[in-house]
């Protein structure tokens, strides 16, 4: 009977653990999607079109320039954190690093002002002093990570977006322009690097600082190939966004942002889940004494992303018409719309890339993560130098969804998956059950709101019927989520 007790009370903790790690997770996220998709909604609004498209483009152009000055040392950073390791020595290198490589940011910012309009001048200033900011607070924000203290770190997270959210609500009686815009971004970050730095040295002794050359070239040389995946993502990601500003007017790429920007509030779950599988990927590779059971669940996680990362998609493309109708008066309509749905397109696949870039992450697989980063942000860039001159942001949609495709089929085809082997089709499944419902709903139902009760029931069918979802599994999953 003790036995029984002893070993019940460990599980109890773990789940006990688990759930709070959930939410700390889920309430940072989703407040800091909640906070950033009020900035995005007010900016759209009351910002001119051309305002919005040139604000999004500056910050496209200054996050790939800030990727290459970066080397990736935050997450080699937070594992190390993770895994023991003397937490104010990587802290103290980490920061240093930044300080270092945020210089060169600063030294390479006159050349893109150079190659800027000059009304452009000083949001792109403002901006990448905001960046900057930022990224300055990333080693504080890792200690955290690595402790697994997700409740300091939502607070880190949200106090720049909360802070963003006050002072353009606060300033838009009076009308808001690039310039308040600016000052707005520049303050909200460096409020966030402020209390990032109180709560992270809480969890760090920084000073005296920690710090050898020799220590900081073998974290340097660690962290490369994670650098490489940075440098290629951010390239996948905006470069789309940078050659739209170059070769459009920033009127007709507003719509592109505007669709990206909507579609990335689909990825929330992702979101949510993706900073907690890296430790405890990590724990259960590391550890001899990992059971089958580790790698039973960890596939059924893959199989429950799947089926729940179109969910939001469903929702937005249903309802697309009504609410750019209500809050933007059509000002974002059926082109906006179309390059929603090819995006959408795109997340079962970036929910799919994530878990496997975990799984390498977690068993050391960096340059191989690199190597697929650097494949896909070579296809896109050619599909978007192909395909933006002739058929615009359409073009600039489909290269995206590629760059992801690449990616999803160069880790299958590469991650070590002897122990863990994800279910290839439950993504083909996914995407094929989410676009035959959501063609049920748009062909078959004028109301929208009818009609998105309709997608989603048919979704759910259409997911049993071809065993994209069993219950039994689901179950299945709950209980091996809480034992040992």
């Amino acid at each position: 009977m003790g036995r029984c007790r002893q070993a019940i009370q460990p599980n109890h903790r773990m789940g006990k653990k688990f759930i709070r790690d959930i939410s700390a997770s889920s309430f940072q996220v989703i407040a800091t999607q909640v906070l950033a998709f009020v900035v995005f909604v007010m900016l759209s609004r009351h910002l001119e079109k051309s305002d919005f498209g040139a604000l999004n483009w500056v910050i496209a152009t200054l996050s790939i320039f800030l990727a290459i000055t970066g080397s990736g040392m935050d997450l080699i950073a937070a594992r190390r954190v993770a895994a023991g390791k003397d937490v104010g020595e990587t802290v103290g290198i980490h920061l240093v690093h930044v300080l270092a490589f945020g210089s060169i940011f600063l030294l390479l910012l006159p050349i893109l002002i150079l190659f800027s309009s000059d009304n452009l001048n000083f949001l792109m200033t403002g901006m990448a002093i905001s960046l900057l900011l930022g990224f300055v607070a990333s080693p504080f924000k890792q200690v955290c990570y690595g402790k697994r203290k997700y409740f300091k770190l939502a607070w880190m997270n949200l106090t720049g977006h909360a802070t963003r959210c006050i002072l353009i609500f606060l300033f838009l009686s009076g009308g808001i322009s690039l310039v308040t815009v600016t000052w707005i971004y520049i303050a909200s970050s460096a409020a966030e690097l402020l209390l990032a730095m109180i709560l992270g040295l809480r969890e760090a002794r920084l000073f005296p600082l920690q710090w050898t050359w020799k220590k900081h070239k073998e974290m340097v040389e660690e962290s490369l190939p994670q650098w490489g995946v940075v440098f290629f993502n951010a390239v996948l990601a905006r470069f789309d966004w940078m050659l739209l500003g170059i070769a459009s007017t920033t009127v007709l790429a507003a719509d592109y942002f505007f669709a990206y920007k909507a579609f990335e509030i689909s990825r929330i779950p992702l979101l949510v889940i993706s900073p907690l599988l890296m430790p405890v990927f990590t724990r259960i590779f590391t550890n001899a004494h990992s059971s089958q059971k580790d790698f039973i669940k960890s596939r059924l996680l893959y199989n429950a992303e799947m089926f729940i990362s179109v969910l939001i998609p469903l929702i937005l493309g249903m309802l697309w018409i009504p609410l750019v109708e209500k809050f933007y008066g059509g000002k974002y309509g059926i082109e906006a719309r179309t390059l929603f749905w090819i995006l959408s397109l795109s997340v079962p696949l970036q929910f799919a890339t994530d878990y496997y870039w975990n799984l390498c992450f977690a068993q050391g697989q960096l340059r191989l993560t690199m190597k697929i980063a650097l494949a896909s942000a070579i296809v896109n860039i050619a599909l978007n130098a192909i395909l933006i001159p002739s058929i615009g942001s359409i073009g600039a949609a489909c290269s995206f969804v590629a760059g992801y495709l690449l990616q999803w089929i160069l880790f299958i085809r590469y991650t070590r998956q002897d122990k863990v082997r994800p279910d290839i089709g439950a993504l083909v499944k996914t995407v094929c059950c989410a676009s035959a419902a959501l063609a049920i709903g748009i062909y078959l139902f004028e109301n929208p709101y009818v009609g998105l009760v309709a997608v989603i029931f048919c979704y759910l069918v259409l997911s049993w019927l071809t065993r994209n979802l069993v219950f039994a599994k689901l179950k299945t999953a709950y209980r091996l989520l809480f034992s040992k």
